[in-house]
């Protein structure tokens, strides 16, 4: 299971980039290739933490844990919402 804490930086950092709703498709998209897609980040890892990508192994872990995964989505979905609140 990722810590509560890279399970936030993530949160955040899609936020961040307004992410929210592309995010949230994809995982749904690719809900049946999740397995593959966490084991793929795991094996980039190395090489993409010496390009400065050090977050792999939080993304993987997020695919590989159901309860984070759910968290993530209900953390998007109300993201997604606040963004379309007019100001």
């Amino acid at each position: 299971m990722p810590s509560s804490q890279a399970l936030e930086r993530l949160i955040a950092q899609t936020q961040r980039w307004r992410l929210s709703l592309p995010l949230l498709l994809f995982l749904d998209a690719h809900r049946p290739l999740r397995f593959l897609a966490g084991q793929t980040l795991v094996a980039a890892a190395p090489m993409a933490s010496l390009l400065g990508f050090d977050e792999l192994n939080a993304w993987a872990a997020v695919l590989d844990d159901e309860e984070a995964l759910l968290q993530l989505r209900q953390t998007l979905e109300t993201a997604i919402q606040q963004d379309d609140r007019p100001t």
